[in-house]
């Protein structure tokens, strides 16, 4: 599957070729790896969040012993 993206911002496009550049990838490789980031990056929040309610919910039950 392909997926296609626009960027209009130049200002954007001008830092994603610089660091395709520096990192000797293209910019397509460096858009996956960011989407991938971000992925991850949700995914651990996500978790931190269940697991912060689950704590949440063990001292809950805790106070009404």
């Amino acid at each position: 599957m392909k997926l296609h993206i626009e960027i209009d911002d130049f200002l954007l496009l001008d830092q994603l070729k610089e660091l395709a550049i520096e990192y000797s990838v293209t910019k397509n490789e460096l858009v996956c790896i960011a989407i991938r980031k971000l992925l991850y990056d949700v995914e651990f929040v996500r978790a931190m969040r269940s697991e912060n309610n689950r704590k949440k919910f063990i001292h809950h039950l805790n106070e009404k012993k």
